[in-house]
């Protein structure tokens, strides 16, 4: 378990699994696809939208995870 800031300065705790899948998503330059994950990261992504831990854009009728922090660069 460890403790990640969001947007706000929410310290919120996430998982091992969780911690991994939001590196995943600040490697590939803070944004991914929704098809770039396995069927056991999108439930994940799913319950962490819920959290406020993660965004969920649909743009071109493709769907894509961003984590919540200040600097989203999908706001726009």
């Amino acid at each position: 378990m460890r403790f990640r800031e969001f947007q706000g300065g929410l310290q919120m705790p996430v998982s091992l699994e969780e911690d991994a899948l939001i590196k995943k998503i600040e490697e590939s330059d803070n944004v991914i696809e929704k098809e770039k994950l396995d069927e056991r990261e999108i439930e994940l992504a799913r319950k962490m939208v819920s959290r406020g831990c993660l965004n969920r854009y649909i743009k071109e009728k493709k769907t894509y995870y961003v984590v919540n922090k200040l600097d989203d660069i999908w706001r726009s």
